[in-house]
């Protein structure tokens, strides 16, 4: 759940993201309605909500599609959750987005990835430029990695999810067939596969330019870097591990 803020929710608020700026527009109402349209990549949901407790929560429509929002306000920053619905009308979290907004002119000025630096609480506002800046770009999209062992024949991957809220959801999966831990590709008695599923939450801030996570030992700092590939989306590389924007 996202912290509750009793501020107001209506105009218009920008993030900038690799592929472009995504504009949310509200429209807020007596009684707590609130409407406006999501401009994401080109699409134009609309949204429709009340605002209960300081947050804003609602549905989402696109075409013949669904989903559900929230949404809290803090100062100039608008942290939003949304995720599409199945037909049951229950939210999956496989298509959950993390988007973080800036009111007005204050978010017009294009943002680019910090190059690493401190830690504090990524949807709280306030920090430096290179803090915000990090932090929108941690809660632009999930961030998952790949790696493949030629010696073990195993496939290994996660999906890293950072909430405005100031939680981290990991989740790990590998899988694959045993085959010679010495080199090669045979075993005496053949291959065998076998497959293992984990996950966990963990704490995480920015200050100072620098990533922090906490699992449990207390706030660590993570040696990160962001570059770009050849196609202009952001790498990061977090204490040797890559990870790029996924769903």
């Amino acid at each position: 759940m996202l912290p509750a803020r009793a501020q107001g929710f209506g105009g218009t608020w920008v993030m900038q993201a690799p592929t472009g700026p995504i504009t949310l527009t509200l429209t807020q109402a007596a009684g707590g309605r609130t409407t406006g349209t999501l401009t994401l990549e080109g699409d134009v949901i609309q949204l429709g909500g009340t605002i209960a407790q300081g947050r804003l929560s609602g549905q989402a429509t696109l075409g013949a599609r669904r989903g559900v929002f929230e949404a809290a306000v803090e100062g100039d920053q608008l942290a939003m959750v949304i995720a599409e619905t199945n037909s049951a009308g229950v939210p999956d979290p496989a298509t959950a987005q993390q988007l973080l907004f800036q009111r007005g002119s204050a978010a017009a000025a294009p943002a680019t990835p910090a190059a690493p630096g401190t830690t504090r609480q990524p949807a709280r506002g306030g920090g430096s430029a290179a803090d915000r800046e990090l932090s929108q770009l941690l809660l632009s999209s999930a961030w998952c990695s790949f790696s493949y062992s030629q010696t073990s024949g195993r496939t290994s991957t996660s999906r890293n999810v950072f909430l405005a809220d100031g939680r981290l959801l990991i989740g790990t999966n590998s899988e694959g067939g045993t085959v010679n831990q010495y080199g090669g590709t045979a075993t005496p008695n053949g291959s065998v596969y076998s497959q293992s599923q984990g996950g966990q939450t963990a704490r995480w801030q920015v200050q100072g330019g620098r990533l922090f996570v906490d699992l449990g030992q207390g706030p660590q700092p993570v040696a990160l870097s962001v570059a770009r590939n050849s196609n202009g989306y952001p790498i990061i590389t977090a204490d040797g591990t890559e990870y790029s924007q996924c769903r």
